[in-house]
């Protein structure tokens, strides 16, 4: 399979280190003459106590611990950091569980690196932190576009991951230069030793070169750090340019993507299609080039450049890809169609093209959502951040309504056996609206059967945690009337009208 699931959503920072790094991380431990700090057999003790009950997730036990012994803060933020840490590789966690994971790791950042020499150590942490805080982060951000709340995420982890890189290369040189102090003629395990630090301190330099780009894209476009982070990568990298180093497609890419985050989208472009020229370019490759370039004519604002090039991508796909390799792709150009098209929707002056481009656009996200269910909620939550407080409905796109019957649907959860509270009210009453107006839309394109049946099925759900009986009971009358097809609706629906009765 071309895109492994190590590549999976292919255009990430993660990604092309581990692609194309060349230098494999060496597995020795720290050279001889790596220094250490000396701790007390109590101390040690007291450490080894904590680490299990923060291993063991007994939190109450151990604030209890951290309270009556007086544990400082940053020692707290060690403790849970470690056992953080251990926990992050499961591939079971829950999403929820690793986040809150990755933000105890993080916590504990600055004091691991004050406190080590390991440079071994410094690289494993630097590597979990680019798989599991960098990656998918990284993706959203180019596959849905930059936010602040996307951005404030990924710069956390993107920071810590510099720290501990800057950390890695300042330990190795370091270690370099004592494993060769007073060596005129060094023996061949001298020699062996020095060889394996440079290996990993040329890991290091190369990792930070390629995680520049997703701590740039972290940053507010119009804060200076952006450019001279991509500009420093871009240097670095520059000299692996060369074809003897065989890595030259992967690394113009990564000039190409550095180039785009810092807002030069012309060098961006001109780097993809030198990219696109290297002999002996694999598909991966191809694929990250075609997709950089129809992004960076969308970022520059140039809708007909921007759909040319993605008719590129397309073609190219149906010619190359098949499989899961076309199901690994198929989320990132389903959103690129969509934004192409919602920029050429807010462009067009004539309400016709307007309109023939925001149906498209819709279009292409119900197919999206139909074939990636995963990228449903991301999806409708990032519509619904989009959208005014006081948009009018009734010229929204039939996902967005359904992505406000989502939210009141969400309401009603939250608000258990109870009437809808103060913040939930509003919510629930823009659900209705928005299931009224998709049932208004009948035999348009965009409104199937099935959105207007949960329209339908929704709105006496909704009307009940408003405390409106009377129209609970009309609005699930209607339902198992006029739709009903869906068994298990029906019988909800009767059962909710029977509730509402009851109450009356």
């Amino acid at each position: 399979m071309l895109f492994s699931r190590n590549r999976a959503w292919t255009w990430t920072v993660a990604g092309s280190v581990a692609v194309s790094a060349g230098f494999a991380l060496a597995q020795n431990r720290p050279a001889a003459g790596a220094r250490a700090s000396a701790v007390s057999p109590e101390q040690a003790a007291e450490d080894r106590l904590m680490g299990v009950l923060a291993s063991r997730e007994m939190d109450g036990l151990l604030e209890y611990y951290f309270k009556t012994h007086n544990v400082a803060p940053d020692k707290q933020a060690a403790v849970k950091s470690i056992a953080a840490w251990r926990e992050l590789a499961n591939p079971s966690l829950p999403a929820a569980r690793r986040k809150a994971l990755l933000s105890d790791g993080i916590k504990g950042i600055k004091a691991f690196v004050d406190s080590t020499h390991d440079t071994e150590a410094l690289m494993n942490r630097a590597g979990m932190l680019i798989e599991y805080g960098m990656k998918g982060q990284v993706n959203q951000i180019e596959y849905f576009g930059e936010s602040p709340a996307r951005q404030s995420e990924l710069n956390e982890s993107a920071e810590a991951v510099m720290k501990l890189l800057d950390k890695t290369i300042e330990e190795c040189e370091a270690q370099e230069t004592q494993v060769l102090a007073g060596q005129t003629r060094p023996q061949p395990q001298i020699m062996a030793r020095w060889q394996a630090l440079d290996d990993r301190l040329q890991t290091a330099r190369w990792t930070k070169a390629f995680s520049s780009y997703g701590l740039a894209l972290s940053l507010d476009a119009a804060d200076p750090r952006r450019k001279e982070i991509a500009d420093a990568a871009i240097t670095f990298l520059k000299d692996f340019e060369d074809p003897q180093y065989q890595r030259e497609a992967v690394v113009k890419i990564q000039m190409g993507k550095l180039n785009l985050v810092k807002g030069d989208t012309a060098a961006a472009i001109a780097k993809f299609a030198e990219a696109l020229k290297v002999k002996g370019i694999d598909k991966a490759a191809q694929y990250e080039a075609l997709y950089g370039t129809a992004l960076a004519q969308l970022l520059a604002k140039k809708p007909d450049e921007a759909t040319r090039a993605f008719a590129d991508l397309q073609q190219w796909v149906a010619a190359n890809l098949q499989g899961e390799d076309l199901k690994f792709v198929s989320a990132s150009i389903g959103l690129l169609d969509y934004r192409i098209n919602e920029l050429q929707a807010d462009l067009a002056k004539d309400p016709a093209q307007k309109q023939k481009f925001a149906s498209a656009g819709e279009a292409a996200l119900n197919k999206l959502m139909k074939e990636n269910p995963r990228l449903e909620p991301v999806i409708k939550k990032m519509l619904l951040d989009k959208l005014p407080a006081d948009a009018d409905l009734s010229k929204q796109d039939t996902v967005i309504l359904r992505s406000l019957m989502a939210r009141g649907v969400d309401e009603v959860i939250r608000a258990k056996d109870e009437l809808a509270d103060a913040h939930g009210k509003p919510v629930l009453e823009r659900a209705l609206s928005a299931a009224a107006e998709i049932q208004k839309r009948k035999g348009q394109p965009n409104a199937t059967e099935d959105a207007i049946d949960e329209a339908s099925f929704l709105e006496p759900i909704f009307w009940s945690k408003l405390g409106n009986n009377v129209k609970t009971i009309e609005e699930s009358l209607d339902y198992i009337q006029n739709h009903g097809k869906n068994k298990e609706r029906s019988k909800n629906a009767l059962a909710n009208a029977l509730a509402a009765v009851d109450a009356l």
